[in-house]
């Protein structure tokens, strides 16, 4: 039978030590909400609206045993609601869903309720529920195998965050964002398209692999640039492009692709940017008016420190 929290929550705290669980729950921007606990069997915890939030409630959810209590581990430091989770992929939690960047952006909660022995159906609504451990809107997903981590970050990260642009010698703009506003569509100033349509024509592995079509292009077209899957198993997932060679065709994936690549499959590939004034916004995109850095106009330290004589 599921876990459940018991009733009279600061009560049970004040008897002394109580047994608590870990709970963490996902709800993603689509609704796909998930939940899991470092219990042994599920644990069920209902809607609950805390006295000091107002209208902020906890949607109710179901909590699978699928993370253990020495792979959580709270960071009591200056962001004291971070931590860190790890889980398994499943049928529910898919590779393709977290590349797809599904989990962008997805609220999280971390609750922590009094669990009892041996495991009751004990009302969660009444008393004081259970004790929230943190909430936020932020968290990196990375995936080692099967192995799933989620470092979640709290509102309170947000403080922390530069909102404000630093000077830099490079372009501090991505290519064709409203700053740096190239035609993505268009033509560079060599009138070789900036984004390509192809196909696929040869697989070497999940990171690399041929396009004929692009034979004789520039070779520092693609370089830094993105490879967008439109069909076969990784249809709609980003890849950033590390290289191309001009006079093969093959190009390298700075990170493999989750899914195996196919002969076939068509792709679009958007020229690259390594973001220097006349190399790259003068002399490819015709763009220099939008240069997004301050080139070689920064002082060096030893400038700075000069003085007259």
């Amino acid at each position: 039978m599921p876990a459940t929290v018991t009733n009279g929550y600061a009560a049970l705290l004040a008897g002394g030590t109580v047994p608590l669980a870990v709970c963490v729950q996902v709800i993603r921007g689509d609704g796909a909400v998930f939940g899991w606990t470092n219990q042994q069997s599920a644990v069920v915890l209902p809607a609950y609206t805390p006295d000091y939030s107002g209208a902020l409630t906890v949607p109710g959810a179901t909590y699978l045993p699928s993370c253990a209590v020495s792979d959580l581990a709270m960071k009591r430091s200056l962001s004291p609601d971070n931590f860190t989770m790890k889980t398994q992929l499943s049928d529910t939690l898919l590779e393709a869903d977290i590349e797809g960047e599904l989990f962008d952006g997805a609220e999280w909660w971390l609750l922590l309720p009094i669990v009892a022995e041996p495991w009751s159906a004990t009302d969660a609504t009444g008393g004081n529920g259970y004790m929230i451990g943190g909430h936020g809107f932020d968290a990196n997903i990375t995936i080692d195998g099967q192995e799933v981590t989620f470092e979640f970050f709290s509102l309170t990260n947000a403080l922390t965050e530069e909102i404000l642009d630093k000077t830099s010698g490079a372009c501090r703009y991505e290519l064709g964002d409203s700053n740096c506003q190239v035609n993505m569509t268009g033509n560079m100033v060599d009138s070789t398209p900036i984004r390509v349509g192809a196909a696929i024509t040869a697989v070497t592995n999940r990171s690399q692999f041929t396009i004929a079509t692009t034979i004789g292009l520039p070779s520092n077209k693609f370089t830094n640039g993105l490879c967008q899957f439109l069909t076969g198993n990784n249809a709609s997932i980003p890849r950033e492009i590390m290289s191309f060679d001009e006079t093969t065709g093959i190009f390298q994936l700075r990170f493999a692709a989750p899914f195996d690549i196919e002969v076939g499959d068509t792709v679009t590939l958007s020229a690259g940017c390594l973001k220097a004034l006349i190399a790259d916004c003068v002399q490819r995109f015709g763009n220099g008016v939008r240069f997004g850095g301050e080139g070689g106009g920064l002082p060096t330290v030893e400038t700075i420190n000069e003085t007259t004589n």
